[in-house]
């Protein structure tokens, strides 16, 4: 398996959860993955839309 084959499935099991969660959540505008997401297993941070 090449380095990227590897890096691959890394991030799509880190955003397995993320990819069908995120799409049905009303004003999300950003996802952040960050160190701490991937070493520690903590949740994204999601920055949504300011509400008018």
């Amino acid at each position: 398996m090449s380095a990227r084959g590897g890096l691959r499935i890394i991030l799509e099991e880190l955003m397995l959860e993320l990819m069908y969660g995120l799409p049905s959540e009303a004003g999300v505008k950003e996802c952040v993955i960050n160190e701490d997401v991937v070493l520690k297993g903590i949740q994204p941070l999601t920055v949504y839309e300011k509400a008018v």
